[in-house]
């Protein structure tokens, strides 16, 4: 819990640099909501929904009620490029929380799309090193890599006096 109350100041801290003038405040949501991951995309979708709707009822962030401006990848990394994209042109988020997928979140850091922008993407579900390597400072990840839970699991064995595991 405390890693996502840290994941969410990180979000909430964005928001200040932005104008004062602005009554909503965009956050961008691209995520499958459709496809083959679809569970993952419409969990963390009626997650970061429901933490948002309780900032508004408190009063927003310094007045500002937060917009969750939702697009569907459907697990495609040319879509999850586009909607980030367009989501910043057009809605002019001022940053993303979720969002699954390596692939997907690989093609839009090589795309720019969130270094050119000075937008962050907050809370993307990956567990592969592909998107961590070497370090993108506008992603921040809520999920271990596979290789640390890995890790996690065979320590936490060994902790317990477990020296030959098989894996089915």
């Amino acid at each position: 819990m405390a890693v996502v109350r840290s994941c969410w100041l990180i979000i909430l801290s964005s928001l200040l640099w932005t104008s004062s003038q602005a009554k909503d405040l965009a956050l961008g949501f691209v995520a499958p909501l459709t496809g083959p991951a679809a569970i993952y995309g419409q969990q963390a979708m009626a997650g970061a929904q429901a933490y948002l709707d309780g900032v508004n009822k408190a009063g927003g962030v310094n007045g500002h009620r937060l917009r969750l401006v939702v697009a569907d990848d459907a697990f495609k990394a040319d879509a999850t490029v586009a909607h980030v994209r367009r989501l910043i042109q057009d809605d002019h988020v001022v940053a993303f929380v979720s969002g699954a997928g390596a692939a997907n979140w690989d093609a839009v850091v090589k795309a720019g799309v969130l270094q050119d922008n000075y937008v962050p993407a907050v809370g993307v579900i990956t567990a592969a090193s592909l998107t961590r390597q070497p370090t993108h400072h506008n992603l921040f990840f809520l999920r271990p890599t596979i290789r640390e839970e890995v890790e996690r699991i065979f320590r936490q064995a060994g902790s317990m006096g477990m020296n030959r595991i098989a894996i089915l």
